[in-house]
């Protein structure tokens, strides 16, 4: 890191995202009824969700304005498992691949809507905008 910017973020570990974190927002609060869902409930104030311009039929996570540098969202809380649990017919529409290191992974799977957070809908960006 120079100059307080960091160059490559696929070096960059959750430590140290947590360094650079400058405000942590925070999961809007959820009762945990087996008949709610939390995946919704949980979206913090200054984002909505909206159908997705970019991928039909998909819902999606947007802010109501501007997000400042330094803004940390998250975790993504959903149903953890091993590399080896999971295999080639499993649906991964929810999973995040999440990195102990360079080599050592485990899964996130946010499939269920009673166990995910809100972060199940955040979607890849199509462009630098």
């Amino acid at each position: 890191m120079e100059d307080g910017c960091y160059n490559n973020i696929n070096d960059l570990r959750e430590e140290g995202i947590e360094e650079l974190a400058i405000y942590t927002v925070a999961d809007r609060p959820a009762d945990n009824s087996n008949d709610h869902n939390k995946a919704e409930a949980t979206l913090p104030k200054n984002l909505v969700f909206r159908p997705s311009k970019a991928l039909p039929n998909v819902k999606g996570v947007f802010a109501l304005g501007g997000i400042p540098q330094g803004t940390c969202f998250g975790p993504f809380v959903g149903e953890a498992y091993h590399v080896t649990e999971v295999n080639h017919v499993t649906n991964k529409k929810y999973f995040w691949r999440v990195y102990r290191n360079e080599s050592e992974y485990h899964y996130i799977d946010g499939y269920d809507v009673k166990r995910a957070n809100w972060m199940r809908y955040v979607n890849p960006a199509f462009s630098n905008v």
